[in-house]
């Protein structure tokens, strides 16, 4: 429903405080003690005044969002790319479990190439079958890349390093991240073959997920649901 803000507040005066979002029993209790028992006085009250009541900048927003204002939601920047996965019985094992992280990460570094981005960590995790609290984590610093081939090498660094337990969850991230405009490349790095990265791209958007891949990582092609983000369609 569209409210012109010259129907205002006459739109809303029907309404009770706790119909209004953002306004819970805890912040009704504290408007109603400073006189505030109805939307007409909430929406005469000015913002300085509700800044008070609310504690913060919050209050303000709320003058806003009840004058109508139209109140941009902030970008908040990528921090991270990451992946992770329970593991199935019989991959519950540090040897078995190596193709299903190498998996992840091939996922992973495809995100960071189709988000236009550069990472400059990674991160492994491995979660134990029955230790509640025990959460294995080895990282890397690496100069910025997009390059699976090259994060696989970071991969194969860190693995060893792995205690040989049974683990239950494994899971990559990618952080550190650079957008492609804001990348700064390594002097003495070797340059990578960024040309085979784009032909596997290519191959797996023309064929298929998983068409092409990176040697042992091709053990864990299934695509997941992701409760934190929806998934592409070329992820699948």
């Amino acid at each position: 429903m569209i409210l012109p803000i010259e129907e205002l507040p006459c739109a809303i005066l029907h309404l009770k405080l706790r119909d209004i979002p953002g306004i819970g029993p805890n912040m009704a209790e504290r408007l109603q003690k400073a006189g505030i028992t109805d939307i007409a006085t909430l929406w005469k009250a000015d913002a300085s005044r509700l800044r008070l009541i609310w504690g913060g900048i919050a209050g303000e927003k709320m003058h806003a969002l009840l004058h109508g204002e139209d109140m941009v939601s902030a970008k908040h920047a990528r921090s991270s790319i990451s992946h992770q996965h329970v593991l199935a019985p019989d991959d519950r094992s540090k040897q078995k479990s190596a193709a299903v992280v190498r998996g992840l990460l091939v996922r992973a570094a495809q995100r960071l190439r189709d988000d236009g981005f550069f990472c400059r960590r990674l991160a492994v995790e491995v979660k134990w079958l029955g230790r509640d609290r025990d959460l294995w984590t080895g990282t890397r610093s690496l100069s910025e890349t997009q390059d699976t081939g090259v994060l696989l090498g970071v991969l194969q660094e860190i693995w060893p390093e792995v205690p040989d337990l049974k683990p239950l969850r494994v899971g990559i991230t990618l952080s550190g991240l650079a957008p492609e405009q804001a990348h700064q490349p390594d002097l003495f790095d070797k340059p990578s073959d960024a040309r085979l990265v784009m032909a596997i791209d290519e191959l797996n958007a023309k064929f298929g997920k998983g068409a092409i891949t990176y040697g042992a990582a091709a053990a864990d092609q299934t695509s997941k649901i992701a409760f934190q983000r929806v998934p592409k369609v070329k992820e699948f």
